[in-house]
């Protein structure tokens, strides 16, 4: 089955998205308890990187255990069709600190941000606060 395939690609993929969320977590932390308080005056979003990568994690655990018996036999479309996926779930991911920290209360806008941030562009929905 080649959606096995798939998913065993995707595990990887995610286990690898969890790591790097654990940057942004662990630069979280040390703002939160161990910066001075001046240097950082914006809410804390720690808890909201720890659910992101929780979430991430656990989508890694289930595209492994449904790829756990993958035949190997990977080819274009499925590679094609895993870029695609990769490409739509990033940002997904990505905008899921934005919601659980309150900082972007649409859904919408924070795939926007996540995704304009994986893609470079620049666009932004967020104004500067008066």
């Amino acid at each position: 089955m080649l959606y096995k395939d798939i998913c065993k690609i995707l595990s990887y993929y995610f286990m690898g998205f969890t790591v790097v969320l654990g940057i942004p977590f662990l630069l979280a932390i040390y703002y939160e308890y161990y910066a001075d308080p001046s240097v950082h005056p914006q809410a804390h979003a720690t808890f909201a990187f720890f659910q992101s990568m929780f979430i991430s994690f656990a989508l890694a655990c289930i595209c492994y255990i449904l790829g756990k018996k993958s035949s190997g036999s990977f080819y274009r479309k499925e590679g094609i069709f895993v870029v695609v996926l990769i490409w739509f779930l990033s940002p997904a991911i990505a905008a899921l600190p934005y919601n659980f920290s309150g900082t972007l209360k649409n859904p919408f806008q924070a795939y926007f941000e996540a995704a304009s941030g994986f893609t470079t562009t620049g666009a932004t929905t967020m104004t500067a606060k008066r």
